[in-house]
Parts: structure tokens; sequence; C-alpha cells
């Protein structure tokens, strides 16, 4: 039967539903051409793996370093020479017209042959014999690639597509998602925990430990920052143990929502598993479908909490929750981030930041980085849970010379418009900043609290829309034009005696007064303006004023 479909000028017309199939075999053979043109080629690492594996003495010559080899065929004189073709023959014949070819010759003695020869091989067994190995290895790796692509193309499930690759990859391997979460594993048997502690740690705990990344951040800089996940596709990571320890990225947009790990099974070999894992990863980040097998939103991160943000009441607002892994947490908190002057390269200490902090949740919002606190606890337990987690996140901040501005608490991820806007507001005024440091004595420099600011905030929303004056009284005006007694003036006393609930000691203490110096003097300006501060409305009018006035939010 065919589907009606309304027009722009309210005609309906037919849509035939067999025209939809064929749309869909279209796009699907699209699917298998572009796939089917990225096969998984025999590269020098493999090749020489492979020789290593054999236990076959070998040479290699620089030039077929960045080699890839569509097929290996048998060389003769006078055969038709293409590029991207590995030729295989017998050492001792007339090798002088394959100069310009790769060769790959079958010797007894690898330092005898000549410069150009790319390869040359002390292999067991006639020169057929080894040419049907390497024949062999190219169509492991070919049939490989087309069980990969068909998975990609049919959303096979990421423990499909280990299950698939172990025969290549030989050794224990799992994916995680961005948040550092195992999402498939294989292996689990062949797996030493003596000498791959982090890799059963991850097994057992179902995420990355801690641990893997402060040794990482410990490294020096200079051999750390090619283990940064930046654009590059894949980026091997520091080895924890006598095992080979292999971490790769896969990048969307910069942020990484992918990691493949393994522990390569050789001691002595392993350059072709890295051309393996980059093919992999490689195909998993051009598949459009990479978060529909993760069971995620096609997104990046940063896009997916701007969603959020703009939209609380997004029809797929549950979906995205469930893909940024806040599903289960049910109170928040927001920071917004702001480093120093003197630090350069933001990206990077994103990076830093997100592998020593994983349980925190770093994204990019109108050129703002803000970090998101979560926890599954509840009531008091909940802001006790989250007042630690920023606090062990301060002491990072305070070595990287950086501020974070921390949004009050809420317990719904809808309000998290509301928390970003705390936290700008933090971020971007100054004069909250000062205030801040003038309320909060004692705690880290390194977090500033929206609730130490919000009557600040409170007055400076109000004040833009009504002007001050119209709510400030003739006794008011008067005593802010009144010049200071030495360098303190009659409102700033008054504000800090307000502030301290008329604690004349306390006030004192602040301002570097003497004690009967302030009694004296808040004596003097009950009587000259006619107030009475132990009247609690009349407190609480002159403290808003003088807020206002000494914070500059009056407009």
């Amino acid at each position: 039967m065919p589907r009606k479909y309304q027009k722009n000028n309210g005609k309906t017309v037919d849509f035939p539903l067999e025209f939809g199939i064929i749309i869909r075999r279209l796009l699907c053979t699209l699917c298998i051409f572009v796939f089917g043109v990225m096969k998984m080629n025999l590269t020098h690492n493999i090749i020489s793996d492979y020789f290593t594996r054999k236990k076959w003495p070998f040479r290699i010559r620089l030039a077929g370093k960045r080699k890839e080899y569509v097929s290996v065929r048998l060389y003769y004189p006078g055969c038709e020479l293409l590029p991207d073709h590995l030729y295989v023959t017998q050492a001792g014949g007339d090798l002088d017209a394959a100069r310009d070819a790769d060769l790959c010759v079958l010797t007894e003695d690898k330092d005898a042959q000549p410069q150009w020869v790319r390869y040359a091989v002390e292999a067991d067994g006639t020169l057929p014999e080894f040419f049907s190995q390497l024949q062999e290895l190219s169509e492991v790796l070919r049939q490989w690639d087309e069980t990969l692509s068909h998975l990609l193309i049919n959303s096979g499930s990421f423990q499909e597509i280990l299950d698939a690759s172990a025969h290549v990859l030989r050794g224990p391997c799992f994916f995680l998602d961005n948040q550092f979460r195992v999402l498939a594993q294989w292996g689990r048997e062949l797996l030493d925990s003596s000498a791959s502690p982090y890799f059963a740690e991850t097994l057992d705990t179902g995420r990355s430990p801690a641990r893997f990344f402060e040794d990482l951040m410990n490294m020096p800089s200079d051999q750390r920052a090619a283990y940064h996940p930046g654009m590059n596709t894949v980026t091997s990571v520091h080895s924890f143990s006598k095992k080979g320890e292999l971490l790769a990225n896969c990048v969307i947009d910069g942020v990484p929502v992918l990691r493949f790990g393994m522990v390569r099974v050789e001691d002595d070999s392993g350059n072709g598993v890295r051309d393996i894992i980059k093919n992999l990863m490689r195909r998993l980040k051009e598949s459009a479908g990479l978060r529909d097998l993760a069971g995620s939103v096609i997104d990046s991160s940063d896009s997916l909490f701007s969603q959020l943000i703009d939209d609380p009441q997004h029809q797929r607002f549950n979906e995205i929750s469930a893909s940024l892994g806040l599903q289960n947490d049910r109170c928040f908190t927001l920071g917004a981030i702001r480093f120093g002057p003197h630090i350069a390269g933001e990206s990077t200490l994103r990076t830093q930041l997100q592998l020593l902090h994983p349980s925190i949740h770093f994204f990019t919002y109108h050129k703002t980085l803000l970090a998101l606190f979560g926890t599954e606890k509840n009531d008091a337990a909940a802001q006790e849970d989250l007042n630690r987690r920023v606090g062990l996140f301060a002491k990072t901040l305070r070595r990287l010379g950086a501020i974070c501005f921390v949004s009050n608490y809420f317990t719904t991820l809808r309000c998290l418009k509301f928390a970003y806007d705390q936290a700008r507001f933090l971020l971007q005024t100054e004069d909250a900043i000062n205030l801040h440091a003038h309320n909060a004595a004692g705690q880290s420099e390194s977090v500033c609290r929206y609730q130490d600011v919000m009557l600040f905030h409170i007055l400076s929303d109000f004040f833009e829309r009504h002007p001050f004056r119209f709510y400030c009284t003739q006794n008011f005006e008067r005593m802010t034009k009144i010049e200071a007694e030495g360098d303190i003036s009659a409102v700033r006393l008054l504000y800090t005696y307000l502030l301290h609930e008329s604690n004349a000691t306390t006030t004192a203490r602040e301002l570097h007064m003497h004690r009967n110096g302030v009694i004296y003097r808040i004596n003097r300006i009950e009587e000259r303006y006619g107030y009475d501060l132990t009247d609690p409305t009349q407190r609480v009018l002159l403290l808003l004023l003088c807020i206002a006035h000494e914070t500059g939010c009056k407009g």
C-alpha cells in the first residue's frame, strides 16, 4: 500500500513504499562501498610483527616503513609491477628490474641483499610455502575487515565487534565509554593479573581505576604530551607492568567518546597490533552509528550538554541524560572554571582534569569550561558528598592556578540552565569575587560558591530594573556623602557591623579598629540618622542598602 504525504500546498501525494525500500538499499550499498575501500592492508608493523612471532630473522629497510600493501604477489622477471603490492621472490635471481617495486626476498643471509630490497627474511620452508603464509595473513585481515564492515553496517554490538576481532588482536581487550566504564570485554581468562594489574582491576570493577590516570599525570610532561587524547584517533598509553598495556581513543569533534584497551600477548612484538587497533578505532570513528552501538545519542558530549541547558523540556531529555551517564545521579552542582592569565593550552588542561577526575563530567558551553558534579546519594548525605568532591577538585585547581565558581545544589538536571546562570554570574562578576573573599574568609581560594554571593546577585538583578534612588532613604543618601574618618567610611563601617550580626569585636578585628571606636561610631550613626539597630527590620533594610552601595550593584 502506498503511503500519503502532505505537501506545502496542502495536497496529498502518493509515496510508494517500494521507493523507500529502494532508498534504503542504495544507502546500504553506499555504506558497503565506503567500508569496502577501507580494507585492512598489510603494513610494515604487521609484517614485522608476523616475522617476529614466527621467529624468522629479518631486515626491513626504512623505505618500507610507511607502506600499505593491498595484496601479496610472486615476482618473476618481466612481470607487471603495480604500486601498493608486495612482491615475494627467492634470493639469487636477477632482481635489478624490481628496483622500483616493494620486494620481499626469501634468503639464507638477510644482510647480503641489496640496499634497495625492502624486506629480507630468513624464513623456514620453500618459496611457495613462505608466499602462501603471507597470503594467508593478508586473507585473515581481509576477512576480519569484511566482518567488521558487516557489524558496523548492521549495528552490531561492541561485544560482537570484540568477539569478531579476538583472533586478530590476540590479547585480552575491552571497550570503555567516555566516562571510562567498561562496555564490552574479551579474553578475561587469558589475563595474568599479576603481570597486568591495570587491566585486571578494570575488568573487576567495571571501570578504569583512578590510579591509572594519577600515574599517567605523574609522568614527565614531555612524555605525557603524546598520550593526551587530542585530535589523533589513536594514542598508546604508558605501560604499567611487564605486559604491554595499550589504550586507544576514538575521537569525535575532539572529544574522546570511546576507548579501547588491550594487553599484548607477546612481549617482544606488538607493532602490528598497534596498526590493527588504529584501523579498528578509525573504522568505529567513521561509522555513523558509533553512539548507537554504545547505546548513546550521536553527538559530542559538549553538544549534548548544550541541549540539556538550552531546552530543559527537550523530548529526548532523559535519553540524552542517560547517554551522558547521568541517569542514576540524584543531586548535582555545576562549576565554571577560570584559568589564570599565565596558563596556556586550556584544551590540554581540560584533558588533564578529565584524566585526574574521571567521575566529574567536563564540557564546554559558550566557550566556558564547566564541571558537573553528581552523586547518587540523597538529602544531607548528597551535599556532604558533593562538598567532598568539590574540595578534592579544588586541590587540583590550586596547583593549576585556577578557580572554580560553584552553583547551588539541585536535584534535577532540568535545572541545569539555572545552575549555569549562577556559575556564569560568579565567573563574570569581579565584584562578586571580592564580596566572596570578604564574606568567606578561611575558605579555599580555588572555589567560589554562589551561596556566598546570592544576595549580591538578587540585588544586582533588582536594581538593573529599578533605580536605586527610588529605594534609598534621604538619611542613607546623606550618610554616603559624609567623608570617611581615616580610611573607613560610615557606610563601610555600618555594612561590616551588620554583616557580623552587630558584633563590635569582630567588626573591629576586620577593619583594624579599636572595639571602643566601633561602638562610639555606631552610636553616633544611630543618633545622627535616626536609626534603631535593635529593630530587626531596620537592620535587614540597611544591610541590603549597604550591600548595594558597597558592591556597586545599585547601577
